[in-house]
């Protein structure tokens, strides 16, 4: 099974996101694709600076690509079922980073 492409550009913009975070100072953020035979998923921390991944501050948000990739994996039984369920997680952090990018850049020079 593949990724749609959409998703593909999804973890792609979440890439950027990240980028941006960092550099703008003020939080930490981290991608991580983690692929295997049996597991496909993109993990997302996001930390204020000078905090660790342990502190309560951090957020991580995960993508389960299994959904997709593996036939029948957790509860979603079909690869429509995969693909929304996967949709909505993609969603959820690129929703969480934009907010965590426009924190981040408030009284900053544009």
């Amino acid at each position: 099974m593949k990724i749609p492409s959409y998703m593909r550009f999804q973890i792609a913009a979440i890439n950027d996101l990240c980028v941006d975070i960092g550099l703008a100072g003020k939080y930490q953020a981290d991608a991580d694709l983690s692929v295997s035979h049996k597991r496909f998923d993109l993990y997302v921390t996001t930390l204020p600076n000078g905090k660790r991944h342990t502190d309560p501050e951090a957020i991580t948000l995960t993508c389960h690509l299994s959904a997709i990739t593996q036939p029948g994996w957790g509860a979603v039984k079909t690869l429509d079922e995969g693909i929304e369920h996967c949709r909505l997680e993609l969603e959820a952090i690129i929703e969480h980073l934009e907010q965590l990018r426009g924190e981040s850049q408030e009284g900053q020079p544009s």
